[in-house]
């Protein structure tokens, strides 16, 4: 199964956080999954990072580096994933615009 996650659910599986729901630290750590994380949730956590928001502890550096040990995959921003933002004008979070463009755009 390939599993692209989201940010926030990306960081908590790192930092092996409390706030990681059971059935997704399940899915995360099966051995049947491939996890994705999308470079733009790379940018995101710089950003969030740079700007001081707790909940992104780590650098992008670091959460880079720590995606890459835990086996994760990088999916790739394509021109195609950017002009599908406009199928996702409801997000308020540019981020969260990305993530659904990124996710529609791989089907």
């Amino acid at each position: 199964m390939n599993l692209l996650l989201d940010t926030q659910i990306a960081l908590w599986a790192i930092a092996d956080s409390p706030k990681l729901p059971q059935k997704m630290r399940e899915l995360i750590q099966s051995p049947k999954t491939t996890v994705w994380v999308s470079l733009a949730s790379v940018w995101e956590a710089a950003t969030k990072h740079v700007l001081g928001r707790g909940d992104t502890p780590v650098s992008s550096q670091d959460a880079a580096r720590y995606f890459r040990e835990s086996g994760y995959r990088f999916l790739a921003i394509e021109v195609e994933h950017a002009l599908a933002i406009e199928l996702a004008v409801h997000q308020r979070d540019t981020f969260d615009r990305t993530r659904t463009s990124i996710t529609v755009g791989a089907r």
